[in-house]
């Protein structure tokens, strides 16, 4: 009987480690049958020894025995499992908690359905929007496409139709240009008419006469008709008007003012007649105005007109050709200082051999001194704003100061040093 509990120590220490090793079932398994065996043997060994507990008889004694036996195997099960198993221990020991923690699980559970099943409504709902939406995109983007071909049809269109217009345009301009046979603010005469200041009234009457006599046969020349005068209109509307400037421009000039000291004063008046308005072949000349100006002096004799400085090591080439550059900005100077063009004209976008000689002289003069120059323009006479223009081209050579300030593109000072004229 002493080594039974031994071995039954050693049997519980067997177990425990199968159990590591098997899990809780096999514990529970293995601790029942090692229990059933110890029951099985304490009935047997105490039903040997007719052993009475408490005066009763062996046989129940026995039985007692063996339902404490069955009793200690169930107990000791629940005790290994719940000293073996935490989930187990868990579960016997927090039904309460684990009832509860189930109750609200499947309320969560009921709610989360119920979300579920509203949220399956929205999604279906939101499947047919989005289908309908896609039906709507698709129909959207074919008529975009449908558009796209329209706006490039409609653009093409539109080039065309500009390329016409423009052609058109091009087409009426030339027309019209070439229709025109006196353009605005043009002069109707070939030179204007020039007049002593102190001009009389019938002499004034005298010229005025045979200037709309002249411009007749100008106008008429281009293709434009000109009315016949009427002698009282004439008297009236040319002659008196133009009478009270001429007498105006006398009066501002009359006396030793500020104008005689710096420069003579005019003795003569220029009227240059010019048409207001642009006519075609076949059209009546309607508008004119009578420009009655002093023919005063723009540039005294000896007056600088404009001036340049030039390189003389640059090839001759070069040089003659800003040569021609400075005389084309001398001319718009001059036209600037209300020089008329009819002044002009023997100028005017010309290169006249008499021109293009002087420039070779100076050309060869410059490359001669091979040094920086300066080029003036000197009106060798009184220069008025209507009459002959005379001027002389003078070379003169730079000081060191005015050759280092010429390379820095500022303008010279007045040369100081020797100089040659080149004139016509």
């Amino acid at each position: 009987m002493k080594y039974v509990w031994l071995v039954l120590l050693l049997l519980v220490a067997l177990v425990l480690v199968a159990s590591r090793f098997l899990g809780v079932w096999a514990f529970l398994v293995l601790l029942g049958g090692v229990l059933s065996y110890l029951g099985d043997y304490l009935g047997s060994f105490y039903g040997k020894k007719r052993i009475s507990l408490w005066g009763i008889r062996p046989k129940n004694t026995a039985v007692i025995i063996s339902v404490v036996t069955g009793t200690l195997i169930t107990l000791g099960t629940l005790a290994g499992a719940v000293l073996i198993s935490e989930d187990y221990r868990e579960a016997l020991l927090q039904v309460r908690e684990k009832k509860a923690e189930r109750e609200r699980l499947n309320r969560e559970n009921a709610s989360l359905a119920l979300k579920e099943k509203q949220l399956s409504g929205k999604l279906a709902d939101t499947e047919v929007r989005l289908d309908h939406a896609e039906a709507e995109l698709k129909a959207a983007d074919k008529t975009r496409q449908e558009l796209a071909r329209e706006i490039e049809e409609l653009k093409r269109q539109r080039e065309e139709k500009v390329a016409q217009l423009k052609t058109l345009a091009l087409a009426f301009s030339k027309k019209e240009t070439s229709m025109i046979a006196v353009t605005t603010g043009s002069p109707l005469l070939r030179r204007p008419l020039l007049l002593p200041i102190d001009v009389s009234r019938e002499a004034l009457k005298k010229e005025l006469t045979t200037m709309l006599q002249g411009i007749r046969e100008t106008v008429e020349s281009a293709g434009v008709k000109v009315p016949e005068p009427d002698a009282d209109k004439v008297e009236k509307d040319l002659v008196a008007p133009i009478r009270a400037k001429i007498q105006t421009i006398a009066s501002a000039y009359s006396g030793d003012g500020e104008e005689s000291r710096e420069r003579p004063l005019p003795t003569h008046v220029y009227i240059r007649p010019t048409s207001l308005k642009n006519l075609s072949y076949g059209e009546q000349l309607s508008s004119v105005h009578f420009d009655v100006k002093p023919n005063r002096v723009i540039f005294r004799k000896g007056e600088e007109i404009a001036h340049t400085p030039i390189d003389g090591r640059l090839s001759p080439e070069k040089i003659l050709q800003q040569l021609f550059n400075f005389d084309q900005r001398v001319q718009e100077e001059m036209q600037k200082k209300e020089i008329l063009d009819e002044a002009l004209q023997r100028r005017l976008g010309k290169v006249t051999p008499e021109l293009l000689l002087q420039f070779v002289r100076i050309v060869e003069l410059v490359k001669r001194l091979d040094r920086w120059v300066t080029v003036r323009l000197v009106a060798s006479g009184n220069i008025l704003a209507y009459g002959e223009i005379n001027a002389t081209y003078e070379v003169r050579e730079m000081t060191k100061s005015e050759a280092a300030a010429a390379k820095n593109l500022s303008s010279p000072a007045s040369p100081r040093t020797s100089e040659e004229r080149i004139g016509p």
